[in-house]
């Protein structure tokens, strides 16, 4: 039993109460924080999220921060909505980040790296970097100003915006059907990879879009649709690290001029597959001009440039008066062609025409093009015969306004057999001594 008045005895032993470990104010004398809070997911027997708890607010008021703990690159971090917004002074790195929808995080200029899964259904704001590395880790949520660095292999799990630019310099990133959006400029440099590979993707630039990669782009741009509102830049790294096939569209849609500078364009290097061009403002095509091996279409604003060249491996559907472009190469019959085109034409491949055609400059019938009016009306400034001119219907008509020059190596007997040729200033023929073999009823008709 208890003795009166002193400490309570059990047998032998005797209890005086607790005792704190103070310091001479009467606070704890261990540095901050004094305990945690935890948030534990009894289903699974995970720990959710744990933050520091414990403060005095006299001493928090004298400038005694309660916690100078941070996380490190081990640490998944949740940023809960009922704490104080945390502010990212250093850089620094820590694992996963999943920031609670009402919760904020601001990265004034520092560098926030995360090598795990990121999920930002809250705000992360502020000028600095949010950089996301790791492999095989997943990434969505809006970033609300800091420039979004990719640096590892990311997939989305859900749409992703950015109101500052996104740079991908290493690794990829899929966006895996979801959309992905951002207000300021996307630059894919170094080795990094963009990966459009679900019809669903939908990746919107409203800066400009550059790619600079020593990676190779086949395979990865060969479904969903690239928008872009800004300009496009493309040199090499790798010839071909924007080489886009299946059913992947890029569309140009701003709101004023775009321009498109392609350093290393081509059938086989660096390619649009389906391009749309719907600026109202229109877009200007650098010297090197662009390839695309899908359908080309202009369905707003006018595209060319001086100097500037097309080189298509599908079809063309635009107009005489939304295609300035100078020098238009067939890398393949087209599936639709306009009327009338300006500039200089230049066929690569075989190709019979459905309807009539007419070249304001030169049309050159390169080697492979073998050109067959098919019942139209075919009409040039100068034919620079190359190769085959085939002339079999009676309705067929060639018009060469100026001159037609037949340089084939190839016997081009057989090939003109009917139909009107209409030669009105000048004829000339060299290479393969049957190059130009005409038969009746076929008639050369200067004017």
């Amino acid at each position: 039993m208890p003795s009166a008045g002193g400490p309570a005895q059990y047998g032998p032993y005797g209890h005086t109460g607790y005792y704190r470990f103070l310091d001479h104010e009467g606070y704890p004398a261990i540095k901050p924080p004094w305990g945690v809070l935890s948030a534990i997911d009894l289903n699974a027997g995970n720990l959710v999220w744990q933050v520091p708890l414990g403060e005095y607010a006299e001493l928090t008021a004298r400038g005694v921060e309660f916690c100078t703990c941070h996380p490190t690159v081990g640490d998944n971090v949740f940023i809960p909505a009922a704490v104080a917004s945390p502010t990212v002074t250093l850089t620094t790195s820590i694992g996963g980040l999943q920031v609670e929808s009402g919760a904020t995080v601001t990265i004034p200029s520092a560098t926030l790296g995360v090598s795990g899964n990121a999920l930002i259904s809250g705000t992360v704001t502020g000028a600095g970097v949010l950089q996301v590395t790791g492999s095989g880790t997943t990434l969505a949520g809006t970033i609300s100003g800091p420039t979004l660095s990719i640096q590892g292999t990311v997939t989305q799990n859900g749409p992703l915006s950015s109101v500052g630019s996104i740079g991908l310099s290493a690794g990829s990133l899929t966006p895996a059907g979801f959309p992905l959006t951002t207000a300021a400029n996307f630059n894919v440099s170094a080795t990094g990879r963009l990966v459009m590979t679900n019809a669903a993707d939908s990746v919107d630039v409203l800066g400009n879009f550059s790619i600079t990669t020593s990676a190779s782009g086949t395979g990865s741009y060969t479904a969903g649709i690239l928008l872009l509102r800004g300009g496009f830049t493309q040199s090499s790294g790798a010839v071909d690290n924007f080489a886009a096939t299946g059913t992947h569209r890029t569309r140009f849609g701003g709101g004023a001029a775009q321009t498109v500078n392609i350093g290393t364009p081509g059938i086989g290097a660096s390619a649009f597959h389906d391009v749309e061009f719907a600026d109202p403002a229109g877009v200007t095509l650098t010297a090197n001009g662009f390839a695309a091996s899908g359908l080309t279409a202009v369905t707003a604003g006018v595209v060319g440039g001086a100097s500037s060249i097309a080189q298509l491996g599908g079809g063309l559907q635009a107009t005489y008066a939304n295609w300035h472009v100078s020098q238009t190469f067939f890398h393949a019959a087209p599936t639709v062609y306009p009327d009338s085109l300006p500039g200089n034409v230049t066929l690569l491949a075989p190709w019979t025409l459905t309807k009539s055609f007419a070249v304001d400059s030169v049309l050159l019938i390169s080697g492979g093009g073998v050109l067959d009016v098919g019942g139209h009306h075919l009409a040039a400034g100068n034919i620079l015969q190359g190769d085959r001119l085939v002339m079999h219907s009676p309705a067929d008509t060639v018009d060469a306004r100026q001159s037609l020059v037949v340089t084939s190596a190839v016997s081009g007997a057989g090939d003109l057999t009917d139909g009107l040729l209409i030669v009105r200033a000048l004829l000339t023929q060299s290479g393969n001594a049957t190059s130009f073999r005409p038969s009746r009823p076929t008639r050369i008709t200067p004017s």
